[in-house]
C-alpha cells in the first residue's frame, strides 16, 4: 500500500510575492531554470501572460535574484546552483495597483 500521509501544500492563491509563498511554503511550479535563458537576453522583454498566470511572481521572483542574489528562498530550486555568485544589481519597483480609475488625468496626479 503506498504511503498516503504526505503533507499537500497550499496553493498560492492571490499572493504574487516570492517571499512570501516560500515563507510560507506554499506550493510552486519550479520554473527558474527558464529565468537563466530570459536573463541571458540581455535586451527588452515583453512579459505578456493571461490574468492568472504568475507575472507578478515572475516579477517578485526577478526583483529578489537582482536585488539580492541567490539566497535560501531559492535552494531546490534549478537556479541555485547556477546563479553567479556575487550577482546582484539595483532593482526599481513599480506598481499601479492601488491607482483606481481608467482617465489618464488621474495618472498624471501622481
Amino acid at each position: 500500500m503506498a504511503d498516503t500521509n504526505h503533507e499537500i501544500k497550499v496553493l498560492p492563491t492571490g499572493i504574487s510575492d516570492w517571499d512570501d509563498i516560500r515563507y510560507y511554503d506554499m506550493f510552486f511550479v519550479d520554473k527558474t531554470e527558464k529565468l537563466k535563458s530570459l536573463v541571458k537576453i540581455k535586451r527588452k522583454v515583453f512579459l505578456s501572460r493571461p490574468r492568472r498566470m504568475g507575472k507578478s511572481i515572475l516579477c517578485s521572483m526577478l526583483a529578489e535574484l537582482f536585488s539580492k542574489g541567490v539566497t535560501d528562498d531559492f535552494r531546490d530550486t534549478a537556479i541555485y546552483h547556477s546563479w553567479p555568485e556575487q550577482c546582484t544589481y539595483p532593482v526599481i519597483s513599480i506598481s499601479f495597483i492601488n491607482v483606481s480609475g481608467n482617465d489618464v488625468k488621474i495618472l498624471k496626479t501622481l
